[in-house]
């Protein structure tokens, strides 16, 4: 999960600009997944002890792959919210789910060394994975893929005007 958000850091405020997200509104959004982790660490703990380890493992990676699509597909700030919200509720079952999976595998005098690893990849995820993802972004928009990007980004800030001035 690392570096799923690590690659959509540096096209983030891209694509909320392109949908119409002003700056505030592009906070909130930012600090929804934060929000949701924090209030859902609790419920999802108890759900990983209810039942059972290997539910959230499958479904929090499930519910934020979901929410990761849904947010690549979102055409207004409501949107974006709903699958910031999901995503932030998937991601907290999965790290309950593998926090507690590793912490019953270990024993008292090789704990750090087992959850250590768990660790090292989400942070080598969120260091490496904006460079790739600011790589790949630049990509997209100045290379051969680069018009169907920029037809992307027209056809949304289209749907965003069209959307706008109707409602005036």
């Amino acid at each position: 999960m690392g570096m799923a958000m690590g690659v959509s850091a540096p096209v983030m405020p891209v694509f909320a600009s392109a949908i119409g997200i002003n700056t505030l509104e592009y906070g909130m959004m930012t600090s929804m997944m934060g929000w949701t982790r924090l209030i859902m660490n609790v419920p999802a703990a108890w759900a990983t002890d209810h039942f059972g380890r290997k539910p959230l493992l499958i479904s929090g990676p499930l519910i934020a792959t979901i929410a990761m699509t849904g947010t690549a597909t979102a055409n207004s700030y409501s949107q974006m919210m709903l699958w910031r919200l999901m995503l932030g509720m998937g991601e907290s079952f999965q790290m309950s789910g593998a926090q507690t999976s590793l912490t019953d595998l270990s024993t008292a005098k090789n704990r750090a060394r087992t959850i250590a690893p768990m660790q090292m990849c989400w942070s080598a995820g969120m260091a490496l994975g904006p460079i790739l993802g600011g790589y790949l972004g630049d990509y997209l928009i100045n290379n051969k893929y680069g018009g169907i990007f920029k037809l992307e980004m027209v056809c949304r800030n289209k749907v965003y005007c069209d959307k706008q001035f109707k409602s005036k």
